[in-house]
């Protein structure tokens, strides 16, 4: 294996904090057309865990009975993609990533939007640690959720065969997208150091295959 690939998202980052994030953001923009914001943010969290993400902004005013101008909605849904979650760095976190960057090319790719990726990036001081890093977003509407030209870009980006690079996925549909361009991907899902160790540990045993 010549490089390592890491989501971001359920991985480095649990889903909750970018879901949370998200909605925060976009409970603050309605706020200004009269939308209660703790009454959002509730009504909000429900449906996230009762029916997805699936157009969680829309969805939820019409829970509330709001009806409001789509305008207003396109603002608030582009808020939400443009937050970025507060997280701490992790010196144990960035050891560990340290080390692998000793051993194995390193790279980050995950599901956009790029600006909430980017702002973890830097919080996480993970830029130095990383030869180069994709959010799928960067190459157009018709790539994700995550399909296969992505990590086929990042093939040619790293310029090794498929088969050497390993991505630990996020979801199951990046997991099948970089399998379904020749990669190898588990879902090992660290988002403790102490498992993303373990995976360190299973890599130094040549045992992939295990996953």
């Amino acid at each position: 294996m010549e490089a390592l690939v890491l989501g971001i998202r359920s991985v480095l980052v649990s889903e909750q904090t970018f879901q949370t994030a998200a909605i925060e953001a976009a409970g603050e923009c309605l706020h200004a057309v009269g939308v209660d914001r703790g009454r959002f943010r509730a009504a909000a969290l429900v449906r996230l865990e009762r029916h997805g993400g699936d157009a969680l902004i829309a969805r939820t005013l019409q829970d509330l009975n709001f009806r409001l101008p789509a305008r207003w909605v396109r603002q608030a849904t582009q808020a939400a993609a443009a937050s970025v979650p507060h997280v701490r760095p992790d010196s144990d976190l960035l050891s560990t990533l340290r080390y692998l960057q000793s051993a194995t090319r390193l790279a980050l790719l995950d599901e956009g939007p790029s600006e909430a990726l980017e702002g973890v990036v830097s919080q996480l001081k993970l830029a130095d640690v990383t030869e180069c890093r994709l959010w799928t977003d960067q190459l157009g509407r018709d790539v994700g959720p995550p399909r296969p030209y992505a990590f086929r870009w990042m093939t040619r980006r790293l310029a090794l065969p498929a088969a050497e690079v390993l991505y630990v996925a996020g979801t199951r549909a990046a997991q099948h997208a970089a399998q379904a361009a020749g990669w190898q991907s588990v879902r090992a899902q660290p988002k403790r150091v102490g498992e993303l160790e373990w995976l360190v540990c299973r890599l130094e045993m040549g045992a992939i295959d295990a996953f």
